[in-house]
């Protein structure tokens, strides 16, 4: 596994503490979650517009082709 240092201000690393500690889990858990989520997210997002594009100019494909 890859290691990563980031800084947070001291607000930001306060609440990461704080919502760690309501679900019960270490910081780096939460973060590596997040970074998950965000990662996986972005991937679907460029799936749904890579499908919308193809959709919309499907015809346009079809005369070219």
């Amino acid at each position: 596994m890859k290691s990563l240092t980031i800084n947070l201000t001291e607000d930001l690393a306060n609440r990461l503490q704080s919502a760690a500690e309501k679900l019960e889990i270490q910081p780096k858990v939460l973060v590596q979650m997040g970074i998950q989520e965000k990662l996986d997210q972005l991937e679907e997002e460029f799936q749904q517009a890579s499908d919308y594009v193809l959709y919309k100019n499907w015809e346009l494909y079809q005369r070219l082709a």
